[in-house]
C-alpha cells in the first residue's frame, strides 16, 4: 500500500506525525494510494503504509500537476481524459473542500488491459496549514455488485458475461435467460417491500443453485433476472416450474408466477446488452405464462418490434398529417333493416403501406399507453360529426366508440369526457361508449368515479365482445350496462353449432328479461341474420348489410334514408 503526500518537504517534522495520524483517519486498508496534498505548495509526496521500522513513511516528493500528468498518461482511460482535466485541479479540490466539507469523483483506471473504477477522496488532514489527505480506491466490486442479491448487478453481469464469450470459441453452447415476474408489485403490497426483497433473495438462490447451472447470474432492475447457462441444461419442464415459485414470509404464503424470454447465443459480435433485450423481447411475446412460461427469440419478434417502434414513432405523425381517418360501420334494426346507429372505428391510412389494419396498430399503442391519443382523436371527431349534422337539420343516429381500460388511467381523457357530457345534452343521447366485458369489470372494480358520473347523465354504455373468452351471465346481472354486443365468433357459429344457438337464444332472452338490449356483430350471411331475427335478437352489425365506411360514404346513406 502506498501513500500520496503533498507536503513541504523543508518541514521533516510532519513526517512523523503524518505516520502517526495517516493510519488512525483511515478506516480500511484498501487503497491503491493514500496522501496528503499541500495546497500551499502543489506538491505530492508517495509514501508507504507498511513501512518498517527505519524506513521513511514519506518517500518522493513531486508536483501535484506533473503527477496528474503522470496518472493520466500511465493509468486514467482516454475516455476519461476530459472528466479528469475537469475535476482534478487543486483549485477545485480547495473549493469543495471548504463549501462542503469533503471531495470524490469516480473514474476508470487501465490496469494489465483491464478497466477497473476507482474513487478519489480528499478531506482536509489539517486546514490550518492547507494539508489535504487524499486517498484512490479500487470500487470495481461495487460497480459490478447488487446489493440485494450481493451477486452481479447489470454492469457487472455485462462484464462477466462480455468476457467469457469473447474467451470461449464455442459460443453456439450458450445460451442466455431473462426472467420477468408477473403483477411484482402486488406480492409488495401483500408482503411489504421487505417481504418483496426477501422474495427476490430467495428466487435468486433458487437460481444460483437449480438444474440450469447458471454460468454467472444478475438482478437487472427490480424483479428482473438474467442468467447465462450452456444450452445442454436447458429443461422446459424443469423450467416451467422453476417459474411457478410458493413463498412463505411471516405466516403468509402466496404463489407467483413469471415469464422467461431465451436467446441462443450464436453470433458472437452482438453485445451482452444486445443479447439481453433480444431474451427481454421473447418474453414479452409471451401471450400466457400460465400455459406456457417461455419464448425462444427469432427474427419474426425483431422484425414485429420493430414494425411497432416504428407505430409509436409515427402515430403523431399520422395525426398530424391526416393519415388517420374515422370510419363507421352502420348498425340496422332487425325488424326494419334500417340504419339506426354505427360504430366509429379509426383506420390508418399511410401514404406508402395503404391501410394499415388496426390488428397491428391498436394493440401496440393500448400496450405502450398510447391509445388514449387515438381514442381522444376518435371522441373528438365523433362530437363534431354529430353536431355537424344536427347542426344543419339532416339525419342523426347514436354513434358508438371503443373506450380502452387505459382511458381510465389518463386523467387528460377522462376529463374531456366527463366535461363534454355534463355540458351537451345531444351527445349525451347520441354518443355511446363500447368497452369489453373485460375492461368493465376492471373499471367498476377500481370503483372509478368518472365512469358514473358519465353513466348519470344517461350516456348509454355498450358491453362489448360479450361470449369471448371468460364471459359468464353474472356480468349480466352484477354490472349496469344498456346495450349487450354478441361477440362475432358466437355469430360466426351460428348454423355450425346448435349448441352455440342455444346460448344465444337464452343470453338475448335474458337480456331482454332485464331491460338490456342486444346488438349482434359480425353478421355475413343471410342465415345468420335470419337466425338472429327468429331469436328476437335487436339490432345486426356486420358485412351482410355493410362494412366499414369513409364518413362521406356514410353521410350519404344517412341521407337517403
Amino acid at each position: 500500500m502506498y501513500i500520496m503526500k503533498t507536503l513541504n518537504p523543508n518541514r521533516n517534522d510532519l513526517k512523523k506525525i503524518a505516520a502517526t495520524r495517516v493510519p488512525e483517519l483511515l478506516y480500511q486498508s484498501e487503497y491503491s494510494f493514500v496522501g496528503l496534498i499541500d495546497l500551499n505548495h502543489h506538491t505530492i509526496s508517495r509514501c508507504r503504509l507498511d513501512a518498517k521500522s527505519g524506513e521513511d513513511f514519506l518517500t518522493s516528493t513531486d508536483s501535484y500537476e506533473r503527477i496528474c500528468e503522470l496518472m493520466k498518461r500511465l493509468h486514467i482511460s482516454p475516455a476519461d481524459y476530459d472528466y479528469f482535466d475537469s475535476h482534478s485541479p487543486l483549485t477545485k479540490v480547495k473549493h469543495a473542500l471548504d463549501t462542503q466539507g469533503n471531495y470524490c469523483y469516480t473514474l476508470h483506471h487501465v490496469k494489465n488491459n483491464k478497466e477497473l473504477i476507482v474513487r478519489y477522496n480528499f478531506v482536509y488532514f489539517d486546514k490550518e496549514q492547507q494539508l489535504v489527505l487524499s486517498t484512490i480506491q479500487d470500487i470495481s466490486y461495487l460497480a459490478y455488485q447488487d446489493f440485494l442479491t450481493g451477486d452481479l448487478n447489470r454492469v457487472g453481469f455485462y462484464h462477466v458475461v462480455s468476457n467469457i464469450i469473447k474467451n470461449d470459441p464455442h459460443n453456439d453452447k450458450f445460451s442466455l435467460l431473462f426472467i420477468d415476474f408477473k403483477e411484482f408489485k402486488a406480492l409488495n403490497e401483500i408482503l411489504g417491500f421487505e417481504g418483496g426483497d426477501a422474495f427476490l433473495h430467495h428466487f435468486h438462490n433458487k437460481l444460483r443453485n437449480c438444474f440450469l447451472h447458471p454460468i454467472a447470474a444478475a438482478r437487472l432492475t427490480s424483479d428482473h433476472f438474467v442468467c447465462l447457462i450452456e444450452r445442454k441444461y436447458l429443461d422446459y419442464e424443469q423450467l416451467t416450474k422453476l417459474l411457478k415459485q410458493s413463498f412463505t414470509y411471516h405466516d403468509k404464503t402466496i404463489l407467483i408466477f413469471a415469464k422467461c424470454g431465451i436467446y441462443h447465443i450464436h453470433d458472437r459480435h452482438v453485445s451482452v446488452n444486445g443479447m439481453c433485450d433480444r431474451a427481454h423481447l421473447a418474453c414479452q411475446h409471451i401471450e400466457n405464462e400460465y400455459l406456457q412460461p417461455y419464448a425462444i427469440y427469432d427474427l419474426k419478434m425483431k422484425e414485429i418490434y420493430m414494425a411497432q417502434s416504428q407505430i409509436r414513432r409515427n402515430i403523431g405523425q399520422a395525426l398530424e398529417n391526416n393519415e388517420l381517418q374515422v370510419y363507421y360501420q352502420p348498425i340496422f334494426s332487425a325488424a326494419t333493416d334500417k340504419i339506426v346507429g354505427a360504430e366509429a372505428l379509426i383506420r390508418w391510412i399511410h401514404p406508402e403501406k395503404g391501410m394499415i389494419s388496426p390488428d397491428v396498430f391498436i394493440p401496440t399503442l393500448e400496450k405502450n399507453g398510447h391509445i388514449s391519443v387515438l381514442d381522444k382523436f376518435v371522441s373528438d371527431m365523433i362530437s363534431l360529426f354529430l353536431h355537424r349534422r344536427h347542426d344543419a337539420g339532416k339525419k342523426v343516429v347514436p354513434i358508438s366508440m371503443n373506450i380502452s381500460r387505459m382511458d381510465f388511467y389518463d386523467p387528460d381523457m377522462l376529463s374531456a369526457l366527463v366535461d363534454e357530457f355534463s355540458n351537451d345534452e345531444f351527445l349525451c343521447s347520441h354518443k355511446m361508449l363500447e368497452l369489453t366485458e373485460s375492461a368493465y369489470i376492471s373499471i367498476n372494480n377500481l370503483d372509478l368515479h368518472p365512469l358514473r358520473k358519465i353513466q348519470n347523465q344517461n350516456v348509454r354504455i355498450l358491453l362489448d365482445d360479450f361470449g369471448s373468452g371468460f364471459s359468464s351471465f353474472s356480468t349480466i346481472t352484477d354490472y349496469d350496462f344498456n346495450i349487450l354486443k354478441l361477440d362475432m365468433e358466437f355469430v360466426r357459429s351460428i348454423g355450425k353449432n346448435p349448441k352455440i344457438e342455444a346460448v344465444l337464444h337464452t343470453i338475448i332472452s335474458m337480456a331482454h328479461e332485464l331491460g338490456i338490449k342486444v346488438i349482434a356483430e359480425g353478421a355475413e350471411t343471410n342465415e345468420q341474420v335470419n337466425f338472429l331475427k327468429s331469436v328476437n335478437c335487436d339490432f345486426i352489425q356486420g358485412y351482410y348489410y355493410s362494412k366499414p365506411v369513409p364518413q362521406d360514404v356514410f353521410e350519404k346513406m344517412l341521407d337517403e334514408l
